[in-house]
């Protein structure tokens, strides 16, 4: 939990290369927190989701939505927040973060593994024969959930993951109005750097 939320990470994982295939674990990520503190599931709350899923596209548009503060280097108050603050609260709840860190990561090795004679056979069958010099990478949004013994879950791999960096809350629209964007700093900054990253690896 954080402040007594449920949460999930969101981790930005380059894939570089085809054989042999090399991946690398961004330093800086999301923290997604749900917008009503948790409660054990039961018949009674079992519908609302705003307490058990951490989809950021679904708690946007809840009333408790608290976005990213302007100083969200140190403000840790939102429903979005960067991994980096996200690792000093749960250190001050007395969380061994070395530990979390090398579960997820160990966590994200198999999943890669998994995932390397797929990503093989599309490279010889969809991309190229080319198996010397390949230049191809992508970008991979990895979600983690951590349960109550620290150990990481893979929810979700996204293929695609966005780079959204507005708000766009649909609220109450009426037919063929626009929601309103509101540019984000942290998703800029956040996904800026993911992006800079990996066109200086992919470069080198």
């Amino acid at each position: 939990m954080l402040d007594g939320k449920k949460f999930d990470l969101r981790l930005y994982v380059l894939i570089v290369g085809f054989d042999p295939i090399r991946a690398y674990l961004a330093d800086e990520g999301l923290a997604r927190l749900c917008t009503e503190d948790y409660k054990q599931p039961h018949a009674g709350n079992l519908k609302n989701m705003f307490i058990h899923l951490t989809n950021f596209s679904l708690n946007k548009e809840s009333d408790n939505y608290k976005p990213p503060a302007e100083d969200f280097f140190t403000d840790d108050t939102g429903h979005k927040r960067l991994l980096t603050t996200a690792w000093k609260t749960l250190e001050e709840d007395g969380k061994n973060i070395d530990e979390i860190k090398e579960k997820i990561k160990d966590t994200l090795r198999k999943s890669i593994i998994t995932m390397e004679p797929y990503l093989k056979n599309t490279y010889r069958n969809r991309i190229s024969q080319d198996h010397e010099s390949s230049k191809c990478f992508q970008i991979l949004g990895m979600d983690i959930l951590l349960d109550k013994k620290n150990n990481a879950w893979l929810m979700e791999v996204n293929a695609n993951p966005s780079l959204n960096m507005f708000l766009e809350k649909e609220g109450d629209l009426q037919p063929g109005e626009q929601p309103e964007r509101i540019l984000q700093e942290l998703d800029k900054y956040v996904k800026s750097k993911v992006i800079g990253d990996a066109i200086k690896i992919v470069s080198e």
